[in-house]
């Protein structure tokens, strides 16, 4: 993720959430997590809940694998 990214990455948290972002909490909520995480499914979705938690948003079984297939793209490239 280049800086151009992360800018917009933190651009819509802050407009979607209710509290000021950094990247100092994104990371935070990361903590504990590596790269290789990103393979398994189970420990991707309770990074995904726990985000989600965090951010105040009810997040579905369709929007936590919608979520999960973008990452995994991501990580696949």
């Amino acid at each position: 993720m280049d800086r151009k990214d992360s800018k917009n990455l933190l651009k819509k948290l802050n407009e979607k959430s209710n509290t000021k972002w950094d990247m100092n909490k994104i990371k935070s909520l990361a903590k504990g997590f590596s790269k290789n995480d990103m393979k398994s499914e189970d420990k991707m979705e309770d990074l995904i809940r726990k985000v989600g938690k965090s951010l105040g948003i009810k997040l579905s079984s369709d929007k936590i694998q919608k979520i999960q297939e973008k990452v995994q793209r991501k990580f696949n490239k």
